[in-house]
C-alpha cells in the first residue's frame, strides 16, 4: 500500500487525486477536506507532533513524505521529525517499507550570491529553523537508505509550487498566488532605475502537474537507492513577473511596495522536465479543483 503523510496540503490533495484508484491511504493532522474527503480513499487523522500510534497501524510499501507543521518552532518541528523518523525506520524494521518519497526545499541551501543555476551538488546553508528541519530529514533519510529494506527514496528539492491554485488559508503561503492576489490590491514591485540586479533577481518554480508526474513515477531498475533531485518547469526574474502581473491583472493603482526576502534561487532541473513559460503557472483550473472545492 502507498500511503501520503500530509495529504490535505497544497502538493498533497493533487498527489492524492492522481493516486485515485490505487491501494492508497491518505493522513494529515487536520480533517480531511475536499477530494481527501471525498475521493473514497482510506484516511488517518493524525498530529505527528504529538502521536504516531494510529500510523503505526499501518504497513505502508511507499510513503510521500509531504507533511510538516506550520511553524518556526524548533521544538515543533523536533517533535514531528522525531515520531517521523521512528515510524519510517519502524516500517523499515518490520520488512514493509520499500520507497520513501520526501519533499525538501530549495532553501536547505544558503541564500545564492548570484543568478548561477544550483545544481544538487552544492553546499547547504540552511538558515532558518524550517530549513534545518527540512536538511535534518534529508541526512536521516540518507541513512535510512543503507537499511536491508530499502529498495529507493528520492529526495525533491522544491523551488516555488505554481500551475493549481491553492484554497483558502493556503494561498498566502504559495507565494506565486500570494504575490498575484497582492497586484490586484495594488501592491506591486518598485525596481530603482539603474538597479544592477534588478533583471537578476528571480527564483526557479515548477508546475504541479510535472511535481505530481515526477513524485509518481518509478525508478528505474538499477537507479541509486538514494536520488536527490530538483524538478523544475522554469524561473523567472522578478521583473519579468512583475511585467506579466501588470499585463494580466490589471491592477489599481499602486500603494506600497512588495518585499521579497529572497532571490536568485536558479535551480538545476535533474529529472527531464521540458521548460514551461511562467504564464502556465496561472493555467485554467483542473478537474482536481472542481472535486476539492
Amino acid at each position: 500500500m502507498e500511503l501520503i503523510i500530509g495529504a490535505n496540503g497544497y502538493v498533497g490533495r493533487h498527489l492524492a487525486w492522481s493516486r485515485r484508484g490505487r491501494d492508497c491511504t491518505l493522513h494529515s493532522a487536520s480533517p480531511p477536506e475536499g477530494f481527501c474527503a471525498h475521493g473514497g480513499m482510506p484516511f488517518v487523522q493524525e498530529d505527528l507532533v504529538t502521536s504516531r500510534a494510529r500510523l503505526a497501524e499501518l504497513n505502508p510499501e511507499t510513503v510521500f513524505l509531504l507533511g510538516r507543521p506550520v511553524t518556526m518552532d524548533p521544538n515543533v518541528l523536533l517533535d514531528f521529525a522525531q515520531n517521523t523518523q521512528w515510524l519510517l525506520q519502524e516500517w523499515a524494521d518490520r520488512g514493509c517499507l520499500r520507497r520513501v518519497i520526501f519533499t525538501s526545499t530549495q532553501l536547505v541551501y544558503a541564500t545564492p550570491a548570484d543568478a548561477t543555476p544550483i545544481p544538487v551538488q552544492s553546499p547547504l546553508g540552511p538558515q532558518t529553523p524550517y530549513d534545518c528541519h527540512k536538511a535534518e530529514m534529508e541526512f536521516f533519510l540518507a541513512l535510512l537508505a543503507h537499511h536491508n529494506s530499502i529498495r529507493n527514496i528520492d529526495i525533491h528539492r522544491l523551488p516555488l509550487v505554481a500551475g493549481r491554485p491553492p484554497t483558502g488559508a493556503r494561498k498566502n503561503p504559495q507565494f506565486l498566488f500570494h504575490w498575484r492576489e497582492c497586484y490586484q490590491h495594488g501592491v506591486r514591485w518598485v525596481f530603482d532605475i539603474g538597479d544592477p540586479m534588478q533583471d537578476s533577481w528571480g527564483n526557479s518554480w515548477v508546475h504541479m502537474d510535472d511535481l505530481v508526474r515526477v513524485m509518481g513515477e518509478e525508478p528505474p531498475e538499477g537507479v541509486e537507492k538514494y536520488r536527490t533531485r530538483q524538478p523544475v518547469s522554469g524561473h523567472f526574474t522578478y521583473r519579468q513577473l512583475d511585467e506579466f502581473f501588470m499585463r494580466n491583472d490589471s491592477p489599481p493603482p499602486i500603494r506600497e511596495r512588495l518585499h521579497l526576502s529572497r532571490h536568485c534561487f536558479f535551480l538545476r532541473d535533474n529529472t527531464g522536465i521540458e521548460p514551461r513559460g511562467i504564464e502556465e503557472a496561472y493555467a485554467e483550473v483542473s478537474t482536481v479543483e472542481a472535486v476539492t472545492a
